[in-house]
């Protein structure tokens, strides 16, 4: 019936016999054809409605506490099937069934926490089969946090003051030098016997450069107990600012008197008449 009217329609066109209210006629015409073309082009654009967003591309996760990362989106059919696919960095997929709102609205949490994989988690969802859409976010660490190595590492660097101890075997004193980044207070030397006790305490102004130097006498009856002595050189009431040697004593010295040297030199000293005597006998002999 549609392809007889069309034909009238260019008959009437052609033999010019229309008038005015065959343009009218006309004109309904040209409206249904494009509610024709139009209303199929709307229906099969509805499935654009079909979104998925994530709610940051980067979640940082901290020592303490947890972080949430948050998906969410619309599909146009309520009723549909929806299925959300979460992939974490070490490729372990994991799939949960989507509540959609009466509006078609979904949303889905993912909780991660310190002991969480690092890297990159990828969320996809689909729609009765079809893909929706694919998202990613990154799950990085707290750049502040620092390890038990770090932490130590920093503290040695921001350490402002320095001593060594130098002192010869046998002998009953030790020489102290260091330096210290700033010269402005004076610096507190301390001795600690094996037994946690002090004895020594000396107050030491740095010179202008920062050096210093101190000479620790060893005698008396704080210095009877064998073991370390720990000499600490502090400048201020802050712990970063504090450093420390430590000395081995036996009976009052440093080293024993007859210790490894004394005993190598004596065994030289002995090999060396042990040698002088043997040339002496054969000498005597020969004459």
């Amino acid at each position: 019936m549609k392809d007889n009217f069309l034909i009238c329609c260019i008959y009437l066109i052609c033999t010019k016999k229309f008038v005015s209210s065959h343009f009218m006629t006309m004109r309904w015409v040209f409206v249904i054809l494009c509610c024709i073309m139009i209303i199929p082009a709307t229906a099969y654009a509805q499935s654009d409605t079909d979104m998925l967003q994530i709610g940051q591309e980067q979640y940082i996760v901290k020592r303490t506490g947890e972080v949430v990362a948050k998906v969410f989106g619309n599909v146009d059919d309520v009723y549909a099937k929806v299925t959300l696919t979460h992939t974490s960095p070490d490729g372990e997929s994991t799939n949960h069934t989507i509540r959609i709102t009466d509006q078609g609205y979904y949303e889905f949490y993912f909780v991660h926490d310190w002991e969480s994989i690092r890297g990159k988690y990828d969320v996809s969802v689909i729609k009765n089969e079809t893909s929706v859409g694919i998202v990613s976010y990154e799950l990085v660490q707290d750049p502040e946090y620092k390890t038990d190595a770090q932490v130590k590492e920093e503290y040695l660097m921001k350490r402002e003051i320095s001593i060594s101890a130098d002192a010869v075997q046998g002998s009953k004193t030790i020489n102290i030098t260091g330096h210290i980044s700033s010269a402005s207070s004076t610096i507190s030397l301390m001795v600690i016997a094996p037994n946690r006790n002090v004895i020594s305490i000396d107050q030491i102004i740095p010179n202008s450069d920062g050096s210093f130097t101190s000479t620790i006498n060893i005698g008396g009856p704080m210095w009877k107990q064998d073991g370390m002595y720990s000499i600490s050189a502090q400048h201020g009431s802050d712990s970063m600012n504090k450093s420390t040697v430590e000395v081995e004593i036996s009976d009052g010295v440093v080293i024993p008197e007859f210790g490894t040297i004394a005993s190598l030199v004596l065994v030289v000293a002995i090999s060396s008449i042990v040698m002088l005597s043997a040339k002496s006998k054969l000498r005597f002999q020969a004459i």
